[in-house]
Formats: structure tokens, C-alpha cells, sequence
């Protein structure tokens, strides 16, 4: 059923499949070993269990010093030992010296670390020329100077990277609290479709859609795709097929059947089944017919059935819903600026997108493109542009590729 959520939008696409996504709540929570963390989506923030560094250490391979008795030019102090990594610090007699690598712990009395290609060493001894200017605390990384214990070293909602990985393990967590994985189930409708390894004739196409969307899917170690479904354009088997996949997942995206033909069953079928159509149709090219509905509190997404449609539509707008359902802090797109070389000329109403080619840092042309339909133009592409409406000839557009995240 269509309710008054349903809504004539004036604002950008971008703007009306924004204010959905920022309307739902993230999925639940759950433990696991760090082992298991990379690519997920801490649920915690990341905090220091103690001061980093730990204690003051030395930045650079020499000798550990009182800046004190460098006042006194030349200065000659005599070697009384050596600050090894993974020993607790010496102890620096007055007026002398002890060596020093980098990275262990500065000798408790040295406030200063000369490098060792600064002095002139004489084995048993080391001589500061005089012409040399130390500072007081040179080359030491002070206790603390990163980060104090019990500060947010990440927030959370951040993604594990391997650097974060990695700083997980300096501060000691072992297991790692992350949002659960997002369950999606991909149904793919039309009775034109043949499975890749099936005999194919002229007026069949194969199914291209379910694999772009498992492509996009399986490079993001948060979602989980649980279900890829093909449905003929029969409204009973599709509402059959989304009552059921609705109760196994956190997200469903469809492909295909959301225009206005006689066998465009999607819309039906959710309002058969009590949805709540937030919005069906988008000023958009290609994609126009994209649909989002709330149906048994989950989302559900129709994609157009074309497939460069489908890969702008899932990736421009579903992104943004499945990275706010895995609990990113940044869910919305960040794009990138490029300049086309050959602006095309938008659309008065239209907000288009347009596969492209980068062909240097900050530079994309466009493919020769006949459509929606053309699977070649976007196997060459790396991504695509958008081109709001009435900007032709600007030459700089947002740059999205062809990723979820």
C-alpha cells in the first residue's frame, strides 16, 4: 500500500535516499577474534589500555645524554653501557654517555639522544663538536605523545583496516566488538533470463545482474549475501519468494519488474505483503524506476533491470543503505572530483550518470555508451560520473567507481 510517506521529491536523488538510510538502525553486535576483525565495523571504540608510547624512547640509533653537560664545548663523556629494546632503562651516570638504539627505552636522567652520525666516537668515549646544536629532548618520542591510556584511539562505526588491525593488537584486544555482518538476498525477476551455463536464444538474455550485484557484494567483508533467487514475472511466486527471503535477511535488493508494464510485478507484490513504498521513481538516467520500501522493518531496494542501471543504482544508492545498516560512522558517499575531457551536455530534469575511464590522477573520459543495456561500456569502465542537471560544459564531476564502500 502507498502511504504518505510516499513523497513528489524536489531535493536531489542523493538527498531522498539519503534522508531513508539515515532513518534506519544499524544491525546487532557481536564478538569475535581479532583474527576475524579486518573489514568489519568496530560496534566499540577503540581505546588505549595504557600511554603510547608506553615510556619515553629514542627515535633515532646514538647516545643517550644530559642535555645539561653538552654546555660545555667540545664535549667528551665516557660510554657507561648500552639501552637495549626489551629491557627495562638504565640508569645514566653523570657526565656520561650510554648507547642507545632506536626505540629503547631512554636511560632514566637523559633528557637528550645524539645521533650517533653527529658525534665522533672514540670507542670508550664520544666527542661533541662544538659547532653542534642539540635541544633538550631531541630525537626522544615521549610517553604519552601519541595517545594517553584510556583516550579513543579510533570511534566506533569506523571500518578495520590493517592499520587499525594492527593497533587493536598494540592495546591488547584480542576479540573486537564489530556490528554483525548484513544479510542481503538478491532476487532477480524476468522471464527473458537464462542462467549463464544454460543454452541461450536470440529473444533470451543471460543473467548478467545477479553476478554484477554478487561482484559488488563479495568484495565487502561486512555483507553477507545469503540468497540469489530468479523469479519469472508471476506476482504470486514473487510474493512467495520476498516473504521468504524477508525473513532470512537484513536487506533485499530486486532487479527488474519496477516500471509500470503489465509484468512489473515488484511494486505489487510489496504492497500485497503491507510494504511501505518510500519512494518509487527518481529523477535519474539511467535508473529512473529505482524503488525503496520498508517492508516487516527491513529494506527493501528495485533496481531497474538494465544492467549498467543496475550497477549506478546499487552502487550511487543501495551503498548508502547497506553501509548505514553495517553501522558506519561515514555511510554517505564520499566522491571524487575528476575533470571529463569531454563534458557531455546534462539534462534539464535529469540527473545523469555516465560510465568512465580514468586516464590520470584526476582526469576521466567518457566510453562510447548505447544505453542502459550496454554491458560492454561498463566492463571497460572503472566507474561512472554524475552530471547533475543543467551543468553542461563544467567540466568537473563527483566520481564514483564501481564499489559499495
Amino acid at each position: 500500500m502507498t502511504t504518505n510517506k510516499e513523497r513528489v521529491e524536489t531535493a536531489s536523488p542523493g538527498d531522498t535516499v539519503r534522508r531513508w538510510a539515515d532513518s534506519l538502525s544499524p544491525v546487532e553486535t557481536e564478538e569475535v577474534e581479532l583474527s576475524a576483525a579486518v573489514g568489519r565495523v568496530l560496534a566499540v571504540p577503540l581505546v588505549a589500555d595504557r600511554d603510547s608510547p608506553p615510556l619515553d624512547v629514542s627515535a633515532m640509533d646514538g647516545y643517550a645524554v644530559r642535555w645539561e653537560d653538552l654546555q660545555t664545548r667540545p664535549a667528551v663523556l665516557p660510554v657507561k653501557g648500552e639501552a637495549r629494546i626489551g629491557q627495562p632503562p638504565e640508569e645514566l651516570p653523570p657526565q656520561s654517555a650510554i648507547r642507545i638504539v632506536t626505540g629503547a627505552p631512554v636511560p632514566k636522567g637523559a633528557n637528550t639522544v645524539l645521533r650517533r652520525e653527529w658525534v665522533r666516537e672514540h670507542g670508550t668515549h664520544i666527542e661533541v663538536p662544538a659547532e653542534l646544536g642539540v635541544s633538550r629532548g631531541q630525537d626522544i618520542r615521549f610517553r604519552g605523545e601519541n595517545i594517553s591510556a584510556g583516550q579513543i584511539v579510533v570511534p566506533q562505526g569506523t571500518l578495520v583496516t590493517a592499520p587499525i588491525l594492527g593497533a587493536c593488537a598494540g592495546f591488547g584486544y584480542s576479540r573486537v566488538w564489530v556490528f554483525r555482518r548484513v544479510r542481503v538476498a538478491v532476487l532477480v525477476t524476468g522471464n527473458e533470463l537464462v542462467a549463464v551455463d544454460n543454452t541461450v536464444q536470440p529473444w533470451q538474455l543471460r543473467d548478467s545482474n545477479s553476478w554484477s550485484l554478487r561482484g559488488l557484494l563479495s568484495m565487502v567483508p561486512f555483507l553477507e549475501l545469503r540468497q540469489i533467487r530468479h523469479i519469472p514475472d508471476d506476482l504470486d511466486q514473487m510474493v512467495t519468494a520476498l516473504t521468504g527471503a524477508l525473513d532470512q535477511v537484513d536487506l533485499v535488493l530486486m532487479t527488474g519488474g519496477v516500471s509500470m508494464g503489465d509484468t512489473d510485478f515488484v511494486r505489487p507484490a510489496l504492497e500485497k505483503i503491507g510494504a511501505t513504498i518510500i519512494f518509487h521513481k527518481l529523477p535519474i538516467r539511467p535508473g529512473k524506476p529505482l524503488l525503496g520500501a520498508m517492508c516487516h522493518d527491513r529494506p527493501v531496494i528495485g533496481l531497474p533491470g538494465n544492467p549498467v542501471s543496475v550497477l549506478v543504482t546499487a552502487c550511487r544508492f543501495a551503498g548508502m543503505v547497506l553501509r548505514r545498516l553495517a553501522g558506519l560512522s561515514q555511510w554517505e558517499p564520499r566522491p571524487t572530483l575528476v575533470e571529463v575531457n569531454d563534458p557531455e551536455v546534462s539534462n534539464p530534469t535529469l540527473w545523469l550518470y555516465r560510465p568512465v575511464r580514468l586516464v590520470e590522477q584526476g582526469v576521466a573520459e567518457f566510453l562510447p555508451t548505447r544505453g542502459s543495456g550496454d554491458l560492454v561500456s561498463a566492463a571497460r569502465s572503472e566507474g561512472f560520473v554524475e552530471i547533475p542537471p543543467n551543468t553542461a560544459g563544467t567540466g568537473v564531476r563527483h566520481y564514483y567507481p564501481w564499489s559499495l564502500i
